[in-house]
Parts: structure tokens; C-alpha cells; sequence
């Protein structure tokens, strides 16, 4: 008897409890499991991997590798001085890159002295890159050509090296290149001073898988809105473009490598002559995102007594240069800071930052030009 009433004991509580665990209510972002209420993101749900980036950017992705627009930026090209027309090489009608070099100061010329190239694609360690280069030329018996992946911030380090044959038929030269570490300013392109010739490019071209077999995010560990080398503790030769030297006293001296800075001294060469943007330094390639409020600072000064003027921007290169930010700032000799915000509205893979220095005369030295962001709210 004293064992009957035991049992029936333990069925009415397991029934209490039972009915206790139906009761129970979950506050916002918790669920029932297990009779306890938990945090819904900690739920085992066996879907860890699935890929729920929607990231469009692509930041290991080359920007205009199909040439569909001009291929000013954010391309490098230099050696036209060994090129026919080497302002006219971008042929509209088949989206394509088309250049003739011919032979001069060939045996003294390195095959780097002529490149065409893009900086700033991110790799990261964990990925395995492939690279492809549509090439080829008009020229009968065929010219060769260096097509390169490299580390510029580890003295050009090359993960990729390759001399190749072009042809009168277009021909796609593949390369992999396994990433061990992260690196924000991998550089890819061609040398071609090695020969004379036609150079045709079709298109220069970077995707990606996950070394390992996970299932690939379009997310990156690098801060891919960041202005790489800001701080000039670099030379400045790369990702940065210079332009308008000619109107500039030595045009190649103008990092400042004991202060980690810019200078450069503005003549009034063609003074009256000139537009704002002949004399411009700036940097491509600055990932901007909607949702986010981007803090844009410029450290500026002169060594003019009278002080100086430069304009300073950030722009969408894509769509007709339009300004998110242009302002005209008078400099003195000591630094100052100039602050803007720009709160993106849409995503943009090639925003352009930078100064505009040929509307005056006198030195402009730059301690630093940076990006910073945070959430818009």
C-alpha cells in the first residue's frame, strides 16, 4: 500500500511539471528549450555555415576588370612615354584596353618601367584567389608580356610571376594564389616593356573560394572603408596617384620620409591657364556603405608666409566625379585638422579621396588624410 501511494506521487508531480513547462512564456529573443528559456541565437540549429552576407562589394574583386568604363582609375598605367597614343587606350566600342609599344630606349629600359595595374584588392588568409588575364596583341609573330600578383607593402613581393605569349586570338591566362595572412593592398596588372607591340586586354580578373571547403562569406576582416598608407609611413608611389607634376619642383621627391608626410611645391606654371583638378593627389577605391556615416579628416599645412589654398574632396568616381564632399580650405603654417561627414546613402566600390592643389601656388605638405565610420543612426 505504503508503495502504491509512492507511485501516485510521482505521476501527479510529473504531471505538474509537465504542465508548468506548457505554461512557461518566453520573454522577446528567447525560446523554449529543454523546459529553459535560452537566447534564440544560441539555438544549435545545424545551419553555421550557410552564407547570409549580403555585402556586395567584393573588396578581392578587381574594380572595372571588364573595362566597361574608362580605365583611368582605378588603374595605373605608366610608360607612355614608350606608347603611341598612350592617352586614347581604351577602345569604348569592345570594352577593351588596346596600346602600341614601340622600341624606344629599349635595351635600357626594365620590363616594370612600363605597367598597367590596379591596387588595393583585398586577400585574406583562409582564401584561395583565382586570377585571370583575357589577353592578346595584333602583332604577327605574337609579343610576350609579364602578368603579376604582388604584395606592395612587402617590397613587391610576387605571389604571382609569369611571362606569356600573346597571339592574334585572345587567349586566358589562369593563376591561383593560396593567402596565408591578410593583406590590403595586393596589386594586380601587367609589365610589358619587356617587348614592343600591340597590348590588348580583355579583361584582368580576381575571384575567390575558401581554401578549406567552407562555404565562402562576402564579408572581410580588413576595414575596407580605410585610406591604406594615411599616414604617409610609406612612400606614397602606391595606391596614391599624383598628378599634374609637371607644374610641381621635383615632382619625385615628395614624400618626406624622416616625417612620414607630403610635401611638394606648386609653381604658377600655366597659372591662369589650369583647371583646379590638373594638380590632384588622391586615393581609389574606398569602400562606402550605406547605413554608415563616414568621418573624413585632412592634416594640412604650407610653408607660405601668406598661407595657401587647396580644395579637398571625396567623390563618386562612377558617377561623373559627383562631390560627396569638395570644400576649399586655407592653409597656414601650422597643421590643422579639417573634419566632414558623409552619411552614404548607397554603396559605392570606387569612392575617391583626396586633395586639389593646382588653383594656387606654394608648398602643400600632408601629415595625413583618413577614413573612419560609424553606424548611421
Amino acid at each position: 500500500m505504503k508503495k502504491m501511494w509512492i507511485l501516485i506521487i510521482i505521476f501527479i508531480i510529473s504531471v505538474a511539471i509537465s504542465g508548468c513547462n506548457e505554461a512557461l512564456s518566453c520573454g522577446e529573443g528567447t525560446i523554449l528549450q529543454d523546459g529553459l528559456c535560452v537566447i534564440e541565437s544560441s539555438v544549435d540549429d545545424n545551419n553555421d555555415n550557410i552564407d547570409t552576407c549580403s555585402d556586395g562589394h567584393k573588396a578581392y574583386e578587381v574594380v572595372n576588370g571588364d573595362f566597361i568604363n574608362p580605365p583611368a582609375e582605378p588603374w595605373f598605367f605608366i610608360g607612355g612615354w614608350m606608347v603611341s597614343q598612350p592617352d586614347s587606350i581604351w577602345m569604348e566600342d569592345f570594352d577593351a584596353i588596346i596600346f602600341d609599344v614601340t622600341d624606344a630606349a629599349l635595351t635600357e629600359r626594365a620590363v616594370w618601367d612600363g605597367a598597367f595595374w590596379q591596387p588595393k584588392v583585398f586577400t585574406e588568409a583562409g582564401y584561395t584567389y583565382t586570377v585571370t588575364y583575357t589577353l592578346r596583341t595584333d602583332e604577327e609573330n605574337g609579343r610576350d608580356v609579364i602578368v603579376f600578383l604582388e604584395n606592395t607593402d612587402n617590397n613587391n613581393f610576387k605571389f604571382i610571376e609569369d611571362t606569356v605569349s600573346l597571339t592574334k586570338e585572345y587567349q586566358t591566362f589562369t593563376y591561383t594564389y593560396v593567402a596565408t595572412e591578410d593583406n590590403n593592398d595586393t596589386k594586380v596588372g601587367i609589365f610589358f616593356a619587356n617587348d614592343v607591340g600591340t597590348v590588348i586586354i580583355d579583361s584582368i580578373l580576381i575571384d575567390r573560394t575558401s581554401t578549406n571547403g567552407e562555404v565562402v562569406s562576402c564579408s572581410t576582416n580588413l576595414a575596407i572603408y580605410e585610406v591604406v598608407n594615411g599616414y604617409f609611413i610609406n612612400p606614397p608611389a602606391e595606391p596614391w596617384f599624383f598628378i599634374g607634376g609637371w607644374m610641381v619642383s621635383q615632382p619625385d621627391s615628395i614624400w618626406m620620409e624622416d616625417f612620414d608626410a607630403i610635401i611638394f611645391d606648386v609653381t604658377d606654371a600655366a597659372l591662369t591657364e589650369r583647371a583646379v583638378w590638373d594638380g590632384a593627389f588622391w586615393q581609389p577605391k574606398v569602400f562606402t556603405e550605406a547605413g554608415y556615416t563616414y568621418i573624413v579628416t585632412y592634416t594640412l599645412r604650407t610653408d607660405e608666409e601668406n598661407g595657401r589654398d587647396v580644395i579637398v574632396f571625396l567623390e563618386n568616381t562612377d558617377n561623373n566625379n559627383f562631390k560627396f564632399i569638395e570644400d576649399t580650405v586655407s592653409l597656414t603654417k601650422e597643421y590643422q585638422t579639417f573634419t566632414y561627414t558623409y552619411v552614404a546613402t548607397e554603396d559605392n566600390n570606387d569612392t575617391k579621396v583626396g586633395i586639389f592643389f593646382a588653383n594656387d601656388v606654394g608648398t602643400v605638405i600632408i601629415d595625413s588624410i583618413l577614413i573612419d565610420r560609424v553606424v548611421t543612426e
